[in-house]
């Protein structure tokens, strides 16, 4: 199977108002080797973070590792945050997600 035939994990919908920070949790299976990379960020977003939510290893072999990715909403639209769980050796991603984001102006309802 390839990436165009792979099913694409649709998130809730996140709206926010420019200058909000959007988080978007993932969990890392870093005993696999897999890890959820940042495939596609809209211009209109920043990645400010990327870090660890659970600063330890996890407790067990082949445990998942949660990771929280914080993104800046610069300016308003409607954008979509595509992520890939994937192992940096292989070409086609485990799985694929996309995390839509509406951002509202400042000053707007």
């Amino acid at each position: 199977m390839d990436e165009s035939e792979r099913a694409v994990e649709r998130e809730p919908r996140r709206e926010v108002v420019e200058g909000d920070v959007v988080e978007v949790t993932v969990t890392d299976l870093p005993g696999a080797g897999y890890r959820w990379e940042v495939r596609q960020v809209p211009h209109g977003l920043t990645v400010l973070e990327d870090e660890w939510a659970q600063p330890d290893p996890p407790p067990a072999v082949g445990a998942g590792r949660a990771r929280v990715l914080r993104l800046r909403a610069d300016q308003a639209g409607e954008y979509v945050v595509r992520l890939e769980l994937r192992r940096p050796w292989e070409a086609v991603p485990a799985r694929v997600s996309e995390v839509p984001v509406s951002v509202t102006a400042a000053g707007r309802p």
